[in-house]
């Protein structure tokens, strides 16, 4: 008869030195999951049992409402074993647990599928199971490995940061069409609420990191061009840098074009030496002249020439206290229109560490409105208050604020708009772009380690942040004036004409460098491509005239040699520096999105060597795509070649009319 059997003493000394070893490996890892398993109260009653027959440790939890739950069978290995021998798990190599047990799940799945997987996460949402596991079974293993990733009692606010970050790093976006949920029946109905939060979050997680990075390749082309055309605006303006810190504990307000910004834009003008005021290039014509605002920094992001109208016919007197915070892959004419002073911002893109000209990179998400944000933080504000961040339609429809350059319905209501939570009633309406800038503003306040205000009178919820009305807001924190635009002339201040030389000579130097790089990967490419061009034409084309899904030995070793070569080559290449610095933010787009359907053929058939054979054929588009992309990067290395020179050219006619 089976029983259940509390650990003896001599067990539970075992069991503790099991649980030491653990922590000792998960401390060097996950140090912060470490302390919270360490620091965090226990909400749930639990024991430690064996089964009388199998020998198998198991956890019984008591939840504060008094049901008692079991997290296994009295068998849990043969449990989980048959969850591994499912259907949809034939060839796993992404998965996610939703729940942890005692850790039999993915010890079964990695010994039984582990040369298919790639990738591991396990979402657990009570620390205590974890600690229980640690006492249950010899972790260590999995603890090591670097495929797994945990994440444990993150807090449901924090679920989208968390798994946003994860799914950013290393390779893990090319499977993100694989990814697989290992369900926990148990965990699941300890908290049920939590667990479909995760799944909800991490599918925003997945979609917002494809968007991020996987624009376009001709997006990337035109703010690599844009750069280039820049050179003469980076090297002869101050960076952003220069200010960092330099308001620690001073409050900024960041001011976008939503609907709801004729609410409180007058309450602005009164404090304009109280606070640091950022606003949006499309907000800097309605604050100067319909508000009399005069901003800070005014920034800007976008890539358009329909930017360049935002700042025309702006007097130069009106901006002569409000720095052009513009990221340089702006079109030139933005800089050249705008009349007042300018410090450069660069976006966490490798093209700009790529130049060697340190000017301040930021991770800035992707508005103008999450840019002002980011800078506000490096410059060390807090509390940062948002104002017209609305990310919603008006209940009357509008989009934007009246005066706006593009009209206040620019945006109209469309077929793809949804609800989402608002700041002061139950939903309110947005659309994809509104709801990814939304998502970023959650990711950044997640890391801020300040306060952030909502004071936007309307629009959706951001997660993290206070909302409150701006005139309380005001009241509450911003009291003391400080002159922000003097302190920030007296730290920038201009750029000497040795410095710009000094910049130009490294980036000259960085240019012929990389054009030899270029030059060898093109060629390493161009002998893959001709390799996997001859397999398709005496291999695939054979395969493809049988009847019968036959592959002959010398076809599998070939595609499998090949597949070993392709990825030794494409580690070899684009592990290189230049290639990151240089050429990969043009080709990721294309990378991830091929790397995505490239994933999906090792899930695609029984015979798993006909997933090798799809692989490399799949590479001929993917070399001719490559090499044309690179090509195309090259010829820009040439066009900066010309930029320099003239930019020297005009410097040394500087100059002679100074002297």
């Amino acid at each position: 008869m089976q029983t259940w059997i509390k650990p003896k003493p001599n067990q539970k000394k075992q069991l503790k030195k099991i649980f030491e070893k653990n922590m000792a490996v998960l401390s060097k890892r996950w140090p912060h999951i470490a302390k919270r398993i360490a620091s965090t109260p226990s909400t749930l009653k639990c024991q430690l049992v064996f089964d009388s027959i199998f020998k198998r440790p198991n956890l019984v939890v008591v939840t504060p409402s008094g049901k008692q739950v079991f997290l296994h069978s009295p068998d849990p290995v043969a449990e989980a074993s048959a969850k591994v021998r499912q259907k949809e798990f034939k060839y796993p190599q992404f998965l996610i647990f939703l729940g942890l047990g005692l850790g039999y799940y993915p010890a079964a799945f990695f010994q039984e599928k582990g040369r298919f997987i790639k990738h591991v996460l396990i979402i657990e949402r009570y620390p205590e199971i974890l600690k229980w596991a640690m006492h249950a079974a010899d972790l260590t293993p999995l603890f090591m490995d670097p495929r797994v990733e945990l994440i444990v009692g993150e807090p449901p606010e924090r679920l989208y940061p968390a798994l946003r970050k994860y799914m950013e790093g290393g390779t893990r976006k090319y499977f993100s069409k694989v990814i697989k949920f290992v369900i926990h029946e148990p965990s699941i109905s300890l908290a049920p609420d939590y667990y479909k939060q995760s799944v909800a979050a991490m599918k925003d997680a997945v979609r917002e990191t494809l968007l991020f990075f996987g624009n376009s390749p001709e997006d990337s082309l035109i703010g690599l061009d844009n750069i280039i055309k820049n050179i003469g605006n980076i090297v002869t303006n101050p960076g952003i840098k220069e200010l960092f810190g330099k308001f620690k504990g001073k409050p900024a307000i960041c001011v976008a074009s939503g609907p709801s910004l004729q609410k409180n834009a007058h309450l602005l003008r009164e404090v304009q030496d109280k606070a640091v005021i950022f606003c949006c290039d499309a907000t800097l014509k309605p604050l100067l002249y319909k508000y009399g605002v005069k901003p800070h920094f005014v920034t800007s992001l976008e890539r358009v020439p329909e930017v360049v109208p935002f700042f025309e016919g702006i007097e130069p007197e009106l901006i002569q206290n409000t720095w052009l915070a513009a990221c340089p892959v702006v079109v030139p004419e933005v800089y050249d229109t705008y009349k007042g002073p300018k410090v450069i911002v660069y976006r966490d893109f490798a093209h700009f560490r790529w130049l060697g000209i340190d000017k301040g990179i930021l991770r800035i998400g992707p508005s103008c409105a999450n840019m002002s944000f980011k800078i506000a933080e490096a410059l060390g504000c807090n509390p940062i208050i948002l104002v017209g961040q609305d990310l919603a339609f008006a209940p009357t429809g509008e989009s934007h604020i009246d005066g706006h350059l593009y009209g206040k319905d620019m945006v109209k209501p469309r077929k793809d708009a949804f609800y989402v939570k608002g700041n002061y009633s139950e939903k309110v309406l947005t659309y994809p772009v509104w709801y990814m800038f939304l998502k970023h503003f959650e990711l950044d306040i997640a890391d801020y380690p300040g306060i952030c205000i909502n004071a936007t009178e309307g629009g959706a919820y951001i997660t993290g942040t206070k909302v409150m009305k701006l005139a309380e807001a005001i009241e509450e924190y911003v009291r003391e004036p400080f002159t922000p635009e003097k302190i920030i002339r007296e730290t920038l201040g201009t750029v000497s004409i040795e410095t710009t030389a000094k910049d130009l000579e490294k980036f000259t130097n960085v240019l012929n460098e990389t054009k030899a790089f270029v030059e060898q990967v093109v060629t390493q490419y161009e002998e893959m491509l001709q390799e996997v061009q001859d397999f398709n034409k005496n291999i695939l084309q054979e395969i493809l005239k049988r009847t019968e899904d036959v592959l002959y030995e010398e076809e599998k070793e070939r595609a499998k040699e090949l597949h070993r070569k392709i990825q030794e080559l494409k580690s070899k290449t684009m592990q290189h520096q230049l290639f990151y610095l240089y050429l990969m933010h043009v080709v990721q787009p294309y990378v991830i999105n091929s790397e995505v359907e490239l994933a999906s053929c090792f899930e695609k058939y029984e015979n798993f060597n006909f997933s090798y054979i799809e692989w490399v054929a799949k590479h001929e588009e993917w070399y001719k795509v490559m090499i044309g992309l690179i090509k195309e990067c090259e010829k820009r290395l040439f066009w900066a070649e010309d930029v320099v020179e003239n930019t020297l050219r005009s410097l040394r006619s500087s100059v002679r009319d100074q002297s």
